[in-house]
């Protein structure tokens, strides 16, 4: 048995049924989600082997990928948004959000 976290193992679904889904995806503010799905499985697998095999801090990485995360759903946000105020809220967020971080 593994000594993955069972949560990856969603993640890993997850991403795996995005890539299946993805021709209809194109065309959508979630086209991407697939790439950003990728992004969230190596970053908890890195973190898990940096955690119980190499014995280091793995905060670090957990702090720039939750930055990079709410920038990607403000992006998100930004496309599915019709009003223009919100959408300029959103990407106002982006701009600001990893500065304030």
């Amino acid at each position: 048995m593994s000594h993955l976290p069972i949560f990856i193992y969603f993640e890993l679904a997850a991403f795996i049924v995005s890539l299946l889904t993805w021709r209809y995806l194109k065309g959508t503010a979630f086209r991407l989600f697939p790439f950003f799905l990728f992004f969230i499985v190596a970053v908890e697998l890195i973190g898990n082997y940096m955690a119980w095999v190499l014995h280091q801090k793995n905060s670090w990485l957990f702090n720039i990928s939750t930055t990079l995360e709410f920038v990607f759903y403000a992006y998100i946000f930004s496309l599915a948004l019709r009003n223009p105020a919100f959408k300029k809220l959103a990407l106002r967020f982006m701009a600001v959000y990893p500065i304030l971080v």
